[in-house]
């Protein structure tokens, strides 16, 4: 199976903190944005599936390589972007979001992964994400 390659545009957001909202229901803290992220990441795998006329499931060993390209704020000097999301939470809502649509049987496939968070400067803000088999 060859590389699958997509890229999520907008604001990447990340999956961790959960809260109570009673009755013994937790949710994400920040769950209307986790959701509508989730919902963009499922769309952009969709779009690619019919880009390249092809319907598939990564199923065994697998590598995933995302870039997350985040806004730069205007006053902002520095070179990292060192505030929020944690980069394992952006990763966690990206495996997830990979489950849900069916591109990859389920997250703990991923033996490799390589990810990094950068300012948008010079490439489309988003997340750019390639899954490969090993």
């Amino acid at each position: 199976m060859t590389d699958f390659h997509f890229v999520v545009p907008g604001s990447p957001v990340g999956q961790g903190s959960m809260k109570h909202i009673g009755n013994g229901r937790m949710i994400a803290s920040n769950d209307k944005k986790l959701r509508e992220w989730r919902s963009a990441v499922v769309l952009a795998i969709q779009h690619e599936f019919v880009r390249r006329g092809d319907l598939f499931q990564f199923d065994g060993a697998t590598k995933l390589d995302v870039r997350f390209c985040v806004d730069r704020p205007k006053t902002v000097r520095r070179e990292f972007p060192v505030t929020p999301y944690d980069l394992d939470k952006l990763i966690r809502a990206i495996g997830d979001s990979c489950s849900m649509s069916g591109v990859i049987s389920d997250d703990a496939i991923f033996v490799d992964i390589v990810a990094s968070k950068r300012y948008a400067d010079g490439c489309p803000f988003g997340a750019h994400i390639t899954i490969s088999s090993l």
